[in-house]
């Protein structure tokens, strides 16, 4: 029996396999067959220092001072307390990219933030569920395909595989990404859901719907994610008809070379 090493962020980080028995604190080892969701571990469990520096590095990118307010709304996002639905609208941000530099293209990121009605690790544990995930993406952005978990790692850690549909069809080819993708709660009661592209064979042949069939051209992210921050100034409760008991403020950013010809 084996677990996988490795460097997240790393894009050319190769993946091996050690004995589990040679895999230092095999107390947290253990304790990983049992905490199976990352919002029920300690927010240090299975979080190496290359995460923390992915994480910090991702939590200045949210607050950066650089980000340009967009005329656009981003208005279809149902995300709500227990089983009801509700339409958020998220303000949306950009800003150009000096982390993915290109010659060829001038790349943008993108940021949404909204106030959310709802619990903060209940919408985290579906953003980090193998079974919701790919639910929840559908909704939140129309031009994605399908999200597939490939490999997980540990409670926090998984290899993801998503696939989005070309916003013009027949003349751009639709994209895929391969990428390690992190979510853990935080110490101060934050939580985020951070992705960053590994190597990976170009062809998948695991795809659900037979979206295997379809031809991608493999795209790189580089700390695209979530951020989700408690709200304690008493902005909570009843809001917008939801009857959520309690909100948070969420924040994506979209940070993507989508590579070849656009």
């Amino acid at each position: 029996m084996a677990i996988e090493s490795y460097e997240t962020g790393d894009v050319d980080a190769e993946v091996t396999s050690v004995p589990i028995q040679s895999v230092p604190n095999s107390d947290t080892t253990a304790r990983s067959k049992e905490l199976r969701r990352p919002e029920d571990c300690l927010p240090h469990e299975h979080i190496s220092e290359q995460d923390r520096i992915d994480i910090q590095q991702f939590l200045d990118n949210v607050n950066s001072p650089d980000w340009k307010k967009s005329d656009s709304l981003i208005s279809k996002l149902v995300l709500s307390a227990g089983n009801s639905t509700d339409s958020t609208t998220f303000e949306a941000f950009w800003k150009k990219d000096a982390n993915l530099n290109s010659k060829s293209k001038d790349l943008i990121q993108t940021k949404g933030t909204a106030i959310i009605c709802a619990d903060l690790k209940e919408v985290f544990g579906q953003l980090s569920n193998e079974d919701m995930h790919d639910t929840i993406m559908n909704i939140m952005d129309p031009m994605h395909i399908e999200s597939i978990f490939l490999e997980k790692r540990d409670p926090k850690h998984v290899v993801m595989h998503s696939m989005y549909r070309s916003p013009v069809p027949k003349v751009i080819q639709d994209r895929d990404f391969v990428f390690v993708y992190t979510t853990t709660m935080l110490e101060d009661g934050r939580a985020v859901c951070i992705g960053n592209s590994i190597e990976y064979p170009t062809t998948l042949s695991n795809a659900k719907n037979n979206n295997n069939d379809k031809k991608f051209v493999r795209g790189l992210t580089l700390g695209s994610g979530f951020l989700f921050e408690p709200i304690n100034d008493g902005t909570s409760g009843n809001q917008n008809g939801t009857g959520a008991t309690s909100s948070f403020k969420m924040s994506y950013i979209v940070q993507v070379d989508p590579k070849g010809w656009i």
